[in-house]
């Protein structure tokens, strides 16, 4: 076993020189983290409101398409109604008006020539009635078609400003981590230029006991949170891993067991990486924390929520 470690540790350090040698050595720079957490959330609330306003619109497009079929059937019947008015006053004074004074003429009576009259009356009395009836519905459709195509058309422009908003934001966020992912570089390359072989071996180790040995990208987001902490504190690998009350399999024993029997090839690969520059985007230079997936929110990344 101990021949195994033995081996292990000049392969490292071979690759450590190949890897290493040309760092040069720059100050510790600290980033940012307020900067990138208002953009963050300012990115969340934005999405939010965009997802809400969407839901209105999308609650209102069936209520104005309603209003519309309605509108339409309501111009019909209103003039359907004009129509047949137009037709009966048309019968009973233009074509019929000889038939109409016979009939009232032709009365037996003062109270039959009254009755035919009124009953004349009621007639265009009635369909000015109905007329007025659906004239006042169809306004009425109108009135509350025009208030939601308008509330629709200034939902749609809040949303258009709320994308807009949503673009300029998630572009300076890019650059703002891309910004920080240079300066994290830079600052935990300047510790790490003259890193042991050990330091590898031991970033590998933690890496497996804490993102196990299987998913390239948690492992990689782990290796960006110990670096980060390199870059900020400028202390070294193994003391930011060892550091009080930090890293639970420092104490646990599971870190013990990684290092006895080799850290799997998967995590020197991502140590290397990592070293060499490589990081997870979305985290670097300002993630310091994580916890296991399901106790907070954050970033889900390999099993582990980065906040």
């Amino acid at each position: 076993m101990k021949s195994s470690q033995k081996k292990l540790t000049r392969v490292f350090c071979v690759l450590l020189s190949f890897a290493l040698v040309a760092l040069p050595s720059l100050p510790i720079l600290a980033a940012p983290e307020s900067t990138i957490s208002d953009l963050n959330n300012k990115r969340s609330d934005l999405r939010s409101q965009i997802e809400a306003t969407d839901a209105k619109i999308k609650e209102l497009t069936p209520e104005v398409e309603d209003l519309s079929v309605k509108l339409t059937a309501a111009r019909l019947v209103e003039n359907q109604q004009f129509d047949s008015m137009k037709s009966r006053i048309r019968y009973m004074y233009e074509e019929g008006s000889y038939s109409l004074i016979e009939s009232l003429l032709g009365a037996s009576s003062m109270s039959e020539f009254l009755t035919k009259s009124e009953y004349v009356q009621s007639i265009t009395s009635y369909d000015r009635k109905m007329l007025n009836e659906f004239t006042a519905t169809r306004e009425q459709i109108e009135t509350q078609e025009k208030e939601l195509s308008e509330k629709q058309t200034e939902l749609s422009a809040l949303q258009n400003t709320l994308n807009e908003q949503l673009a300029a934001t998630e572009a300076s966020l890019k650059e703002e981590l891309e910004n920080q992912l240079r300066l994290s570089q830079e600052a935990a390359n300047a510790v790490l230029s003259n890193m042991p072989s050990d330091e590898m071996v031991l970033f590998a180790g933690i890496l497996e006991a804490e993102a196990g040995s299987t998913n390239y990208d948690g492992l990689l987001a782990v290796a960006t949170v110990i670096l980060n902490r390199v870059a900020n504190s400028g202390q070294s690998i193994s003391q930011v891993v060892y550091a009080k009350g930090q890293f639970s399999p420092t104490w646990n024993g599971s870190l013990n067991r990684v290092l006895s029997k080799g850290p799997a090839p998967l995590c020197v690969q991502v140590a290397m990486d990592a070293i060499n520059g490589a990081r997870t985007p979305e985290l670097a230079g300002w993630c310091t924390q994580f916890r296991t997936a399901g106790y907070r929110q954050g970033l889900e990344i390999g099993g582990n929520v980065f906040f």
